[in-house]
């Protein structure tokens, strides 16, 4: 969960008093907490910081300290500081909600504060079983439901701007739709890279399909930022931090849409029916414009 208007240690304070944990630096832009759920990191969300305060760690000084000050004050504005979390069980998700109220409280900022904060929540939720129908019926249903969720969150104008988000490409929805479709676990990695090479989805299945075959993956996406794990990466949600009445609850319901949806195969096969009465017959005018015909 990603936020401004907060000093990292503040932030890392504020957490870790709600969570219970004990406070552990990594680096001067890094924090650990230990809590009983695991590890929670609270840092500021920018590789080339991260790679600097490590430098740091070994040429300590007055200097040193006097320029991470700078960088922070500035990075405050721009740079978002970010929750990590353990896996968590879906029961406890509520205890985060409190977290981000103590944020609230000490002048933490969400995405819709300043047209620069494109801040959002990524849920990573678990895959019940490596099966290519249950991950295929997850990417339908996202597919499906894409524009619907943008428009439920409401996604803040400044994210949509952002690559971070895009919805799959037109082709990959068309090939999701077809009758029919149900490809084995290799086919189904193999389509997804082949129209979706990279992590700015919003819904990214990189870490899942690295996780199932990394070879497979790397072998097109040689991105280290794609971190191997047996989850989806859903990346759509709003982080709200400071807005009256907002909850993380609300966000994590869009997932449960999702996941309801792709549960149930009768609905999801009517719902591609449907998507291809609407659609086909504007492919077929577009084809025909194209080729001059009336």
């Amino acid at each position: 969960m990603e936020l401004g208007g907060l000093e990292l240690e503040r932030a890392t304070r504020i957490a870790a008093e709600v969570l219970g944990g004990e406070i552990s630096p990594i680096s001067r832009y890094e924090q650990r907490i230990d809590t009983r759920w695991g590890e929670f990191r609270v840092e500021l969300d920018s590789r080339p910081l991260k790679e600097i305060a490590k430098s740091w760690g070994s040429h300590p000084g007055r200097l040193t300290a006097l320029t991470a000050d700078a960088i922070e004050a500035v990075a405050i504005e721009w740079v978002p500081c970010e929750l990590v979390s353990p896996p968590m069980p879906r029961g406890d998700l509520p205890v985060i909600d409190e977290v981000c109220q103590g944020f609230a409280e000490a002048g933490g900022r969400g995405t819709f504060d300043a047209l620069r904060f494109a801040f959002g929540v990524h849920f990573n939720p678990e895959i019940v079983a490596p099966d290519a129908d249950r991950i295929r019926a997850h990417v339908q249903a996202f597919a499906l439901l894409y524009r619907e969720l943008l428009e439920r969150l409401p996604v803040d104008p400044s994210r949509r701007f952002t690559p971070f988000i895009d919805p799959y490409p037109a082709e990959y929805v068309q090939l999701l739709m077809r009758p029919g479709y149900a490809p084995d676990l290799a086919g189904l990695v193999d389509d997804y890279l082949r129209f979706n090479p990279t992590r700015n989805r919003a819904l990214d299945m990189l870490p899942l399909f690295a996780h199932l075959d990394e070879a497979r993956v790397r072998a097109v996406v040689d991105d280290p930022a794609v971190k191997p794990r047996p989850t989806f990466h859903y990346r759509l949600c709003n982080s709200r931090v400071g807005d009256e009445g907002w909850s993380l609850m609300n966000e994590w319901r869009t997932w449960r849409a999702i996941e309801a949806l792709a549960a149930d195969p009768e609905r999801l096969e009517a719902a591609r029916r449907s998507w291809r009465e609407r659609t086909e017959p504007d492919l077929l005018d577009g084809l025909k414009g194209a080729m001059g015909l009336s």
